[in-house]
């Protein structure tokens, strides 16, 4: 989906779920951010439906909000870090790491707009199609709510 962005930002979102199945968005985000002179940020989303049950429970007696716990959070954090380092091993793509919390279309989208991204790059998921009925596709939402253009990176059968 293609969109005009609010300013020209030189920045590439790119999505991940840690797994080999982010390949093909990784490497069209380093393409994509190669070719637009961009910085790259790559966003994994911690989402815990049990934190995010008892954190409404809380905001509704005025307490605070859970998270994930801390070492849970670093060792994804230094996961995410491992793989951008091995992605651009040999790219002059400058890269940051966002690790946020919550539903994942819902990160990407307020990352894309907390940075100006001119660019969001996903991979496709398998979800059945009873899933995407039941609860929409997180690919569906992105491309439904980002600010800016948004890629869809589709994994090549071996």
């Amino acid at each position: 989906v293609a969109r005009a962005p609010h300013s020209e930002s030189p920045v590439v979102v790119v999505a991940t779920d840690l797994t080999e199945a982010s390949d093909a968005a990784f490497q069209a985000a380093i393409r994509e951010a190669t070719r637009r002179s961009a910085r790259l940020a790559a966003v994994h989303s911690i989402e815990d439906p049990h934190v995010a049950a008892y954190s409404e429970l809380a905001a509704a007696f005025g307490l605070s909000s859970l998270g994930p716990p801390p070492e849970f959070e670093r060792d994804v954090r230094e996961a995410l870090g491992s793989m951008i380092a091995k992605r651009l091993a040999h790219s002059q793509v400058i890269a940051e790491s966002v690790v946020a919390s919550g539903p994942p279309a819902s990160a990407i989208v307020r990352l894309a707009e907390q940075v100006h991204a001119s660019l969001v790059v996903i991979g496709s998921g398998k979800e059945t199609t009873l899933e995407r009925v039941a609860l929409g596709s997180v690919a569906e939402k992105i491309v439904r709510h980002a600010p800016c253009s948004v890629l869809l990176a589709r994994q090549l059968s071996a």
